[in-house]
Parts: structure tokens; sequence; C-alpha cells
């Protein structure tokens, strides 16, 4: 199946801001965090303490992937 990632902030110095990437039929959020560790391993540390949304909504790393689903990567954030 082929999902479209957006990339925010941090993670697009490893990413295109946005790009198609293929995943077996039934992958989580969490086989897809795996898959992109070890497609950039570089990018594993940010990856790791990022949140995934899917329509709007954060997921959590069980969450079943769909043909086509518009998957966002958000970095943690800080602010004051």
């Amino acid at each position: 199946m082929k999902i479209t990632i957006i990339a925010y902030a941090q993670v697009k110095e490893y990413f295109a801001a946005s790009f198609e990437y293929e995943l077996k039929e039934g992958s989580t959020v969490q086989q897809l965090l795996e898959s992109l560790c070890v497609f950039k391993p570089e990018a594993e540390r940010i990856l790791q303490h990022c949140r995934f949304a899917i329509a709007d909504g954060i997921v959590n790393s069980s969450e079943l992937l769909k043909d086509k689903d518009v998957v966002h990567i958000i970095p943690p954030s800080s602010g004051g």
C-alpha cells in the first residue's frame, strides 16, 4: 500500500516535506516508524520522540494504516 507522509520542523532535516512511502498491507504506525528508522537510520533519534497523526487526529502506535492514508509526523516542540 502507498501512504503519503507529511514531515514537519526537524523531521524535514531527514525527509522531504511530503513524500509517498510504501508499506505492506495491514501495517501499523509502529511498523511505519520502524521502517522509517531503517530507511533513514540517522533520523531514528528524532522519530522516537515524534507523534503521528492521521485525518487531523493523533494516533497511537497500534493504529492500522490504510492505502492512501496521509500520515503527519509531528516532532516534539516546546514553548512558553
